[in-house]
């Protein structure tokens, strides 16, 4: 559920726009470059407060999020206005979830990305190139600032396709539209009002539910990460789809359970997909392919664990990597 999202000069822009009428194929990669790492780079400067609708499933919610860029990071508050109450504080190191209506919360350390969308390196760019057909389209206006337009189209059944509405003058992501293998718009994020730049005070980010008023699943620190070289992992996929690489591996014990579940991420930069390992229990499993709007989760059995396979991909995907799921030797 986590949920949420993310000045530059405008003399730039215009040297874009000729270079881009002069030679079109050879900077109109360039600036698809340029672009994508400002919007890669631009939450980790940029403080920005606003609300956006979420639409999926037939479904639209409105959420409303202040983001405050710090020296060590980012903190960020996001909640919702409509539906059931949910609120979700972050930063770079734990995500704290408060569910009123359930009189429940969920405290979990990770290491949060200051932009859960795009996790690119400049080098990885010109490697998306092989999997992604990437265009710069035209200047439209969302949350009444103009944004570039940036399609972004798979050329393979692996992956999604994207819509992105980059603001021109801090490169945060102010629409993105998710595309499925029919093209059509499966899930949308859009702010329709946002201030960009503004100082965000401590009180724009403090919860408005007291932790005191809910009962608390949570853990103090995970078992391991990446970052540690002797992370003892158990399990990964043989079967990754041409461009996905392992992104990061981590052990944790589940927030409202007891039991320790083997986390990986695959990603190709754009895509990302998560792969759970856990013992099962006395728990019924209910294995094979589910859909809930873009989300594709794939689930098997293997000896006395449970795979599941899930991320913002096709179904071949994540089938894909939940069948080449092994025990490492």
């Amino acid at each position: 559920m986590e949920c949420a999202r993310r000045s530059r000069q405008k003399l730039r822009l215009a040297v874009l726009f000729a270079a881009i009428s002069a030679c079109p194929m050879v900077f109109a990669e360039a600036g698809i470059s340029d672009w994508l790492m400002r919007v890669e780079m631009a939450p980790d400067n940029v403080n920005y407060i606003g609300s956006f609708i979420y639409e999926h499933d037939g479904k639209m919610e409105t959420m409303r999020v202040a983001h405050r860029a710090e020296d060590d990071g980012f903190r960020q508050r996001l909640f919702a206005l409509t539906g059931s109450a949910r609120e979700v504080i972050r930063d770079a190191e734990s995500v704290w979830c408060f569910l009123p209506d359930q009189k429940i919360g969920v405290h979990e350390y990770r290491k949060s990305s200051r932009n859960s969308f795009l996790q690119i390196r400049g080098e990885q760019i010109a490697e998306l190139e092989a999997f992604y057909d990437f265009k710069l389209g035209a200047v439209e206006r969302i949350a009444d600032r103009p944004a570039r337009v940036i399609h972004v189209m798979p050329r393979d059944g692996y992956r999604y396709g994207y819509g992105m509405w980059v603001d021109t003058e801090s490169a945060l992501l102010l629409r993105t539209d998710l595309l499925d293998e029919q093209a059509r718009t499966v899930e949308r994020y859009m702010f329709v009002e946002i201030s960009i730049g503004t100082e965000i005070g401590d009180d724009e980010l403090q919860p408005r539910t007291s932790k005191e008023s809910l009962s608390w699943f949570g853990i103090d620190k995970p078992e391991s990460d990446a970052d540690a070289d002797d992370a003892p992992m158990h399990w990964d996929s043989s079967a990754l789809p041409p461009g996905f690489e392992l992104s990061y591996s981590i052990n944790r014990r589940e927030p409202m359970a007891d039991g320790l579940v083997e986390h990986h991420v695959y990603s190709d930069g754009l895509s990302s997909v998560s792969m759970f390992v856990k013992r099962i229990d006395d728990e019924k499993v209910k294995v094979g392919f589910s859909r809930m709007g873009a989300v594709s989760a794939y689930v098997r059995e293997i000896d006395e664990f449970v795979v599941t396979v899930i991320g913002e991909v096709p179904e071949k995907t994540v089938q894909m990597i939940a069948d080449g799921v092994e025990r490492n030797p």
